[in-house]
């Protein structure tokens, strides 16, 4: 399982939508940026548009080959139009959530086969996607597991039509994600309290994920000497 993460002209939006529906992504959500590439590199690429759509979506890694090529072809991302690649998924809050997104059938539950991640970092990004106003909610039962902060960015669920399937309510809203790194052996810790605290069956219906982490620094705070790792 990937994240697959494709920015966009802003314009370009309506393609890239229908491009994610036609291929059946169950779970995708986007928020707006800007390109800071300078004027005279716009002009050399022949690009107007500096304002930028990024979608974030939880694919298959199978499938994220067979959709970058469409989005290769169809939004000529080679000559300038965009960008896309894929980070590994090292975790999934839940076996609902990882039926749903490699397309079982809808209320079946499939057993996960998550492989153990290959990097040699102590750290992982975890991302909660959360109903906006239920940020510290979210929070709450992070620091119970021992996070000691996060970021947070608005997005908007796009789609989902899979999501609502299979838990029975529609993420096709306003929603916050929460970028937290934490220690690897607190993981399963914190996406456990979240998933509690703040899951699917409360009012912050959120969804957890967590991602290999490869190099830090700056985590003097969180109880380690300044370092950096690398893999």
């Amino acid at each position: 399982m990937v994240m697959m993460v494709t920015i966009v002209r802003r314009s370009m939006d309506k393609l890239i939508h229908e491009i994610y529906e036609d291929n059946k992504i169950p779970l995708f959500l986007s928020t707006l940026g800007k390109g800071t590439a300078t004027s005279e590199i716009l002009d050399i690429l022949g690009l107007g548009e500096t304002e930028k759509e990024i979608f974030l979506s939880f694919v298959p890694k199978e499938n994220a080959v067979t959709i970058m090529r469409k989005l290769r072809r169809q939004m000529l991302l080679d000559v300038g139009n965009g960008v896309s690649f894929t980070v590994p998924i090292s975790g999934i809050g839940g076996n609902k959530l990882w039926s749903c997104l490699v397309g079982a059938e809808e209320h079946m539950e499939v057993k996960r086969n998550m492989p153990k991640a290959d990097h040699t970092s102590k750290y992982e990004l975890i991302l909660a996607i959360t109903v906006r106003g239920y940020t510290e909610q979210v929070m709450d039962a992070a620091r119970a597991a021992g996070v000691t902060g996060g970021t947070t960015i608005h997005a908007k669920g796009v789609g989902a039509e899979a999501v609502e399937k299979f838990f029975g309510i529609s993420i096709a809203s306003e929603r916050e994600i929460v970028f937290m790194v934490v220690k690897d052996n607190i993981k399963k810790d914190v996406m456990k309290n979240i998933m509690i605290e703040a899951g699917m069956k409360t009012k912050a219906k959120t969804l957890v994920f967590s991602l290999p982490v490869t190099s830090i620094a700056g985590f003097t705070a969180m109880g380690d000497d300044m370092e950096e790792t690398e893999n």
